[in-house]
């Protein structure tokens, strides 16, 4: 189905906020009422007056919204019923071409606006243990990188971390050998805090990774877990994956880290 994206009028600034307390009711669980009700005044009375509002409408019923300041994409909102239906991605790629956005955040402990804003383009490159009103919710910092790659080959790849999150047991002294055929994609790995791991992903043909791993870490500890891995090609023709990674196993904390290839 295809959605038209028009113009929000200050009149409809109510609507707006039911559409975004009925996603966030549906998403963000980690919010208490009290919370709930604190975001609440603050949108309807700050946040909406500060952003350039865009929306789409069905039977003249608002189903979701965005807002932008500057290139940044401050909030995008679509109505439960309707997630996964493309909507959410409509409104996303209207700001891009029409407001040229690069950057947007979101809540670390929502793990599917995360996947949504990887899979149209978006990596995290920092994060913020608190909010911007100072509460103890982290923020992932996301910018927009351009689709430079299709299709690529891993194979015979070396890789080293350049950069992971607190949680995450890969460092600069653990090294990854990728092998590819086809779509599928598997590596071993060690060094550092890990004795010996393993990895098998998918490779979509963006070039992107959807994998899962496993390895045995210094402490005898057998580890488990899930990552998404996004690739750039380096102005030197070596390649970097940004990959947002969670435990299934241990404490079940999330991160990202970055990965560059290194010459044999």
């Amino acid at each position: 189905m295809k959605y038209l994206v028009e113009n929000v009028n200050t009149t409809e600034y109510p609507i707006l906020v039911g559409v975004w307390e009925r996603a966030v009711r549906a998403t963000h669980h980690f919010l208490n009422e009290e919370d709930i009700a604190f975001y609440r005044e603050r949108i309807l009375n700050e946040y909406l007056d500060a952003v350039t509002l865009r929306c789409i409408r069905k039977k003249d019923e608002i189903i979701g919204f965005y807002g932008i300041s500057e290139q940044t994409l401050e909030m995008l909102f679509v109505i439960p019923e309707l997630h996964g239906k493309g909507v959410g991605k409509t409104l996303l790629q209207d700001a891009i071409q029409q407001f040229q956005i690069t950057k947007v955040d979101v809540n670390a402990d929502n793990p599917d606006a995360l996947l949504f804003y990887e899979k149209n383009g978006f990596h995290a490159f920092e994060r913020s243990e608190t909010d911007g009103c100072g509460k103890p919710y982290p923020i992932l910092h996301l910018q927009l990188i351009p689709q430079t790659i299709n299709m690529i080959n891993l194979n015979n790849k070396l890789f080293v971390a350049v950069e992971n999150s607190t949680d995450g047991e890969v460092s600069e002294s653990t090294r990854f050998e990728y092998h590819q055929e086809g779509s599928l994609v598997w590596a071993d790995y060690s060094g550092g805090e890990i004795l010996k791991g393993h990895l098998i992903a998918q490779m979509d043909s963006n070039g992107n990774l959807d994998m899962k791993y496993h390895h045995l870490n210094v402490k005898n500890e057998l580890m488990t877990g899930i990552c998404s891995s996004k690739p750039e090609l380096l102005p030197d023709g070596r390649v970097r994956l940004y990959e947002s990674w969670k435990w299934t196993s241990g404490n079940g904390s999330s991160g990202t880290s970055i990965l560059e290839e290194i010459k044999r």
